[in-house]
């Protein structure tokens, strides 16, 4: 008795689900444990027999891999699958209602004499998986070894930014949430760029954006070649030499292979439809700004509570990704003072909770003077050795419109507008 294809179309799982593999080794790894059996188009199943293959052999998985590996004839459906796998959190969700569908699908195909054997085996080979618990207790040994460095070290496991000047003033740990503040203009986006790009160069530190304030995406990186090169794309430049094409291709290299941008469409920017992108191979992350986000928040949770629970769970992401997480957050309308200057933001600044303080590891200011120099404030450190509070000294820097560049002004006493 043939089977009649399933009453509710699960064409879109299947592509979600295959296209899902294409994001990172580990998930395509949870892909290949799914029975090739759940997917009801021919192509699909020997689209998951090929990823299964590949992730057997160790081999990296893609788009020009599975065509390979299929054939040409595979050209459109690879391409489909490329274009829903944009969720890895969605796995577990969409595998388990796709087994509903087989399974409903299944049972109404199946013929009068199927035995009580053959449903219950039927029964079990549908029934819906748990979640996995992710949960687990530190190795012993690890955890020891840990705690000992921290005797010697007095602190985390943290990393010198790139800058001298910032040494003992702020440094980068994984698993610490960092919350950016400053007047629009001011540099905050520039200046992260900047650290990113330093790290990047004397410790291999790779870096994911999701900065939709600097797309399109090829400016972004056209700055971070400037920042990286110390060189101008302008076409007439008074303070620095202009790119070669040669330099920028070099550069470029360096830069796409140490940051990436993620594209990500306005109706899927949620925390967790953008946190599912970021990967275990990079180091840190960057959410420029917080505005940029699509809030959901629940009717029965007030603007700080929600603002609070968010940034909870965005440490949470950090700690468990065993990532840095930088987050841009503007502050609301300020005043000016008796001379008509702004004074640098504060945490409590930033519109809608006072939780802007209170939930994050560090809070960082970048503020321009009255004089055109960038300050660097750092307003909180929740754990020693990480940073220390500025007060009303803060670092001073130079910027270089041109290059895109911030150097510490002793070493650079030239000063420059930052950008506006």
């Amino acid at each position: 008795m043939p089977i009649k294809p399933p009453k509710v179309d699960s064409k879109q799982h299947e592509q979600e689900i295959l296209g899902i593999s294409l994001i990172s080794d580990g998930d395509a790894e949870r892909v290949s444990k799914i029975p090739s059996s759940l997917f009801y188009y021919s192509r699909h199943r020997e689209i998951h027999k090929v990823i299964c293959l590949l992730v057997e052999q160790k081999q990296k998985i893609d788009m020009l891999a599975l065509i390979a590996k299929l054939g040409d004839e595979y050209q459109v459906a690879v391409a489909e699958i490329g274009q829903y796998g944009l969720n890895p959190g969605s796995l577990h969700q969409r595998v388990n209602e796709l087994r509903d569908i087989r399974f409903k699908h299944t049972v109404a195909n199946l013929p009068p004499d199927t035995s009580i054997e053959e449903l219950e085996d039927l029964i079990d080979k549908y029934k819906p998986e748990q979640e996995e618990d992710r949960s687990y207790i530190p190795d012993r040994d690890e955890l020891l070894e840990k705690v000992i460095k921290y005797r010697y070290t007095g602190s985390l496991d943290s990393m010198s930014c790139g800058y001298d000047g910032l040494e003992d003033i702020y440094r980068v740990a994984k698993g610490q949430l960092v919350v950016w503040t400053g007047i629009p203009g001011h540099g905050k986006s520039t200046f992260i760029d900047n650290i990113a790009v330093r790290m990047a160069d004397k410790f291999s530190w790779k870096t994911c954006y999701f900065s939709p304030e600097s797309y399109p995406i090829e400016q972004h990186y056209a700055r971070l070649i400037e920042i990286h090169t110390k060189l101008s794309m302008a076409n007439k430049t008074t303070t620095v030499q202009k790119i070669s094409e040669k330099k920028l291709e070099e550069s470029f290299n360096f830069v796409y292979e140490h940051i990436k941008s993620l594209y990500i469409p306005p109706d899927e920017r949620t925390l967790d439809g953008i946190m599912s992108q970021v990967t275990s191979e990079y180091d840190s992350f960057v959410l420029d700004p917080w505005n940029e986000i699509e809030h959901k928040r629940d009717a029965a949770l007030s603007e700080t509570e929600y603002i609070g629970k968010t940034l909870m769970r965005l440490k949470a992401y950090a700690v468990f990704k065993d990532i840095h997480v930088d987050l841009i957050a503007h502050p609301k309308k300020l005043q000016k003072d008796e001379n008509g200057k702004y004074n640098e933001p504060e945490p409590y600044d930033i519109s809608g909770s006072a939780n802007w303080y209170n939930k994050p590891d560090i809070c960082v200011t970048i503020h321009k003077s009255g004089n055109g120099e960038g300050e660097f404030h750092v307003k909180k450190v929740r754990v020693r050795g990480t940073g220390r509070l500025t007060h009303k000294e803060p670092v001073l820097f130079t910027f270089n419109w041109e290059n895109q560049t911030f150097e510490e002004k002793e070493k650079n006493e030239k000063k420059s507008e930052l950008p506006i």
